[in-house]
């Protein structure tokens, strides 16, 4: 299997993970509807970065 469609996919699990787990978890610490809200931008956040990531946008540290 092609490396980067492992990548991709390892990506969108931890992404989906990030958003359960804090769809879980925010509502404990602040109101329900802001949780929701911040747990949709979490997502976002580890999406973008992990879009980045596979585009090679980050620069190596090799």
């Amino acid at each position: 299997m092609n490396q980067q469609v492992v990548t991709d996919c390892s990506i969108a699990v931890v992404s989906l993970i990030a958003l359960i787990i804090s769809l879980a978890l925010f509502p404990v610490f602040i109101p329900g509807g802001y949780a929701v809200i911040a747990s949709i931008v979490l997502f976002i956040i580890v999406m973008t970065a992990g879009g980045f990531y596979i585009s090679g946008a980050f620069p190596d540290k090799n």
